[in-house]
Parts: C-alpha cells; structure tokens; sequence
C-alpha cells in the first residue's frame, strides 16, 4: 500500500536540489528583478503553509464528525458506519453481530475492542468499510430497521469503490434525516490518511480536510 508519508525521506535531497536550482536560476538575473523573485520564492511557499495550518485546526472531515458522535451521543447507540477510514469504537455486542455478518471483516482493532482495551466511548457500531457480504447489503434498510438502529455515518467518497454497497447505503440514508455533515465532495486533501494529492491552490478551494462525511439519525 502505498501513502504519500512514505517518500519524507526524499523531502531533504529535493529541498537541497530546489534550492541549488533557484541559486543558478539568479545567477543569470538582472539584480534589479533578484529581490523581487526572492519575494515571490518565499511569499507563496508561507500563503500555502498558512492556508494549511488553518485547514489542520479544523480536522479532517471523519475525525471531526468523530469528535462531535463523542461529545452529543449516548454510549451504546446503535450507528450503521459505512465510510472509508472512518469507524467508531465498537462494544462486544456489536462485534459479535458483525462476526456473524461477515467474520472476515474483523480486524485487530476488533479484538482489542472486545477485550476492552480502548479506552473510549464505545457504541453499538457496525463498522461497514470491510464488510463484503452482498446479501447483506442487498438488505440493509430492512436489517437497520427490524434492528433499531438510532444512526448513519456514510460517506459519498465511497461511491468509486464499490457504486452497488453505495447505492443501497444511500437509500438507507433517504429514510433518515441529516444530523451534521463535514467535508466536502473530494478526497484529494486528507491528512487523517496522510493524503494531499491536489496541487497547493487547492487548498483555497476546499473548507476542510477530507471527503464528505454525513451523519443520519434513522
């Protein structure tokens, strides 16, 4: 798996080639335009990095929704989460329901969430970003209701995965009404999976890091 936190270390050789390359790019300018690039060099580098330190105060899409679960709803509400990279801690009813859905779906987060080894709020969550099992999809309005569940995380960055286990969350979603969204339609910008594929002007185009990330109440 490849993710753009796995090249830092060419950082240091790049920034020395850059700035080999800008000293000959001066060295065959007029001294009247040499302060001028200077200023331009500099000036563009610090609007990127502080239009990204402003971004980073307001988290990235998922982790932010996940703060605001944290902070409005109770313990051991029942929460269908079908969004990539995203999944709430689930209690040891809830993996054991996931278990019987699909047990290759379980991870090792899982095992230390039944034993009680994470130390924060945990809910009724069915974590759906590994669950594969078509038939379950294929029926899941009618098992989130004869189940009671309360709510819905999903996420429309999902559509390109897998468009046919979208479709049938997004009609789960048309029987709920929105709680809180975050996010915007893009993936580009994510730094809660190390993610910046965008180039920097990007930036300015997005409100926040990550995808869109919705939140239903059923």
């Amino acid at each position: 798996r490849f993710e753009h936190r796995f090249t830092l270390t060419l950082v240091p050789f790049l920034s020395i080639l850059a700035g080999y390359g800008i000293v000959m790019i001066i060295k065959h300018i007029s001294d009247n335009y040499k302060n001028i690039i200077l200023a331009v060099i500099l000036i563009f580098p610090l609007i990127f990095a502080i239009r990204f330190a402003y971004l980073a105060s307001k988290n990235d899409s998922r982790i932010a929704l996940r703060q605001w679960i944290d902070k409005n709803i109770p313990a051991d509400s029942k929460i269908i989460v079908s969004a990539r990279h995203m999944r709430l801690v689930s209690n040891p009813v809830a993996i054991e329901e996931q278990r019987i859905i699909d047990s290759s779906s379980l991870r090792s987060i899982n095992f230390a969430e039944e034993r009680g080894f994470v130390d924060s709020p945990s809910y009724h969550a069915l974590n759906l970003y590994s669950v594969g099992n078509p038939a379950f999809y294929e029926g899941v309005s009618e098992y989130a209701k004869s189940n009671f569940y309360q709510y819905l995380v999903m996420s429309n960055s999902d559509s390109e995965r897998n468009p046919d286990q979208f479709r049938k969350i997004q009609e789960l979603s048309r029987a709920g009404t929105l709680v809180r969204s975050y996010g915007s339609s893009q993936e580009e910008y994510s730094i809660s999976i190390g993610q910046l594929l965008g180039n920097p002007f990007g930036l300015f185009r997005i409100d926040q890091f990550g995808p869109l990330i919705e939140l239903y109440k059923l």
